[in-house]
């Protein structure tokens, strides 16, 4: 991106617990007329991104002024960005530019449908996968005989299809120790360089191997190496990262590993739901047709 077209030099984000708590902060910062505001959560970006950014100009302390924009977000909308961030770095996608596999994009932007579902839910009533999964099963039947129904039918369905075709839950799981068992050893070594990781989903290993920034060219050809091994296995996943990507993840979500489980616990409560309400929804559509 080039300098004269980013809308903001500076940023931070604050992560409330529910979108109450968001609207009312957005209201108090609105009334200082400083800001404009880009709202994303009833009318999220195209990959399903949702949360709110307030843009201001301040004083740089001397004639000029400087952009800073506030993220605001709910848990529910962090542990969403969070999943992106992490497949993102884990399988070379782009997702949150737009870019990437299409089976994982619709993916992400079908699972952004059922977790705004859950945020408009009473938050204090689910603290765990089955409240949550009977609450959106509730939804869903209560729903059926609805216009809303096929459209949150169709994201559920679609988030429980795509997790099983690309084993979402295995790789994430996968892909959140990692980073966290890398972020460790560089916490303890640091180092201005490269990683190399090779994951056996199924076996839960991982073997790293760690390449100074001047040596791209023996990282590459390892990669290459691995790459190759892995090619025979779908059970290998081989990537490899610059340390600054991986110190980027913990930088931005500093509690990436508690927000990769909170991603889990929604992914896996959204997929026990349909996986309830899909024989009822069949057995009622073909009573429909006989009635």
């Amino acid at each position: 991106m080039k300098l004269r077209n980013m809308q903001d030099i500076g940023g931070c984000r604050a992560i409330l617990p529910t979108q109450k708590k968001v609207d009312k902060l957005v209201r108090e910062l609105k009334a200082q007329k400083k800001f404009r505001v880009k709202h994303y959560v009833d009318k999220p970006k195209d990959d399903g991104y949702r949360g709110i950014h307030l843009i201001g100009d301040f004083s740089d302390g001397g004639q000029g002024k400087r952009s800073i924009e506030i993220q605001l977000r709910t848990q529910v909308q962090h542990a969403w960005a969070t999943g992106v961030e992490i497949i993102d770095l884990f399988t070379g996608q782009a997702i949150k530019s737009n870019r990437g596999q299409e089976r994982w994009k619709e993916f992400f932007k079908s699972a952004s449908v059922q977790f705004d579902l859950i945020e408009r839910l009473d938050p204090y009533q689910m603290r765990g996968v089955k409240d949550i999964s009977d609450a959106v099963l509730s939804k869903l039947e209560s729903s059926m005989s609805q216009k809303e129904s096929s459209d949150l039918t169709h994201a559920c369905e679609r988030v429980y299809m795509l997790s099983k075709k690309l084993d979402v839950i295995e790789n994430f799981q996968a892909f959140a120790s990692c980073l966290k068992i890398t972020d460790d050893k560089l916490s303890i070594e640091p180092h201005d360089g490269y990683v190399l990781l090779t994951i056996d989903v199924k076996r839960k290993r991982l073997s790293m191997s760690v390449f100074d920034r001047g040596d791209f060219a023996r990282a590459a050809e390892k990669y290459l190496e691995q790459e190759k091994q892995a090619a025979i296995s779908d059970q290998k996943v081989v990537v490899l990262v610059s340390t600054e990507a991986v110190g980027g993840i913990k930088e931005a979500y500093p509690n990436y590993f508690g927000d990769s489980s909170r991603f889990l616990t929604l992914l896996t409560a959204t997929i026990e739901a349909y996986r309830r309400f899909e024989p009822n929804s069949l057995w009622k559509a073909v009573k429909n047709l006989w009635s």
